[in-house]
């Protein structure tokens, strides 16, 4: 489902806009599609993207990071009598 459109190719740019504009926005944006004059951002899930993604020639699709890859790598330090740690 196209929830946004732009007229760049350039990927850097496009990532910039999927973490500020349109999460600003409220637009929960899974991956971005770039052909061969436009963009097109796709309101989906990492999964949904991957399991709907098609080849089509002269197209490319990026998909937003597994936000739990890195899950195993999240650690909190305790400081001595001050108590527990807490999510924030």
């Amino acid at each position: 489902d196209n929830v946004a459109q732009a007229d760049t190719t350039d990927v850097d740019t496009l990532k910039k806009a999927v973490e500020t504009q349109l999460k600003q926005k409220g637009i929960d944006v899974g991956a971005f599609v770039v052909d061969g004059q436009r963009s097109y951002f796709k309101a989906c899930t990492r999964e949904e993207a991957l399991k709907a993604k098609k080849t089509k020639k002269g197209s490319t699709m990026y998909v937003i990071p597994d936000p739990d890859a890195k899950k195993a790598f999240r650690l909190m330090k305790a400081v001595k009598d001050e108590g527990m740690p807490t999510y924030k």
